[in-house]
């Protein structure tokens, strides 16, 4: 049976998502008229590091924020009106259906869910399977896609919503599993690398 958008959003909601609702305190750091570049973050977690990062290399060309749950309409808006034409903007979160939603809510600039032009130029950076190969994470440190999950998995492709992300939405659909933010902390840490590192190899110049 199709997933409908009723039960998309049901699942966001069971996920304890703030689906439909502005969360008003939103983290955010850096230059904020006309950055270089634009850095959105799925969770705290990552924009403590990166601010920390970004002060310790004095680096002040760069806006970070983080969208603590799931974006709302506005934040496109917001964003949109921040950037420069140069701008590059990008998003990093997790490997899982919740964070691809965020990724393309960003993009439309609204939670409706369906295919329309883009009203921001937005690259995700969030993890992928070449990241768990290249920092060896193995599957016992992912995580089992919850009930939810699926279904948000199975509207994502029944509508082709992110051809762009295929190959990890096929990877996460066959193995079942999705993997956090949090285990790619811990393995940069092991490997010594730093964020901005990681950043930098994914194509983003800071």
């Amino acid at each position: 049976m199709k997933v409908t958008k009723e039960k998309l959003v049901e699942g966001l909601q069971e996920d304890g998502e703030f689906y439909g609702k502005d969360n008003s305190d939103k983290p955010f750091f850096g230059k904020n008229f006309a950055p270089a570049v634009i850095l959105i973050v799925e969770k705290n977690i990552s924009f403590e590091r990166i601010k920390e990062e970004l002060i310790g290399k004095n680096i002040k060309n760069v806006f970070l924020l983080s969208i603590t749950g799931f974006p709302h309409s506005s934040t496109t808006k917001k964003i949109s009106e921040l950037k420069a034409p140069s701008t590059k903007v990008y998003y990093f979160g997790d490997m899982d259906p919740v964070s691809f939603l965020a990724y393309y809510s960003l993009k439309k600039g609204d939670n409706s869910f369906k295919k329309s032009t883009d009203k921001l130029q937005l690259k995700f950076l969030g993890i992928n399977s070449d990241d768990l190969k290249r920092y060896e994470i193995p599957q016992r440190y992912r995580i089992k896609l919850r009930n939810e999950e699926h279904v948000m998995l199975n509207y994502i492709i029944e509508n082709n919503l992110l051809p762009e992300l295929g190959k990890e939405i096929n990877f996460i659909k066959k193995s079942g599993y999705k993997a956090e933010s949090e285990v790619l902390h811990i393995a940069l840490d092991v490997k010594g690398f730093t964020f901005l590192n990681y950043l930098r190899l994914k194509g983003i110049k800071i």
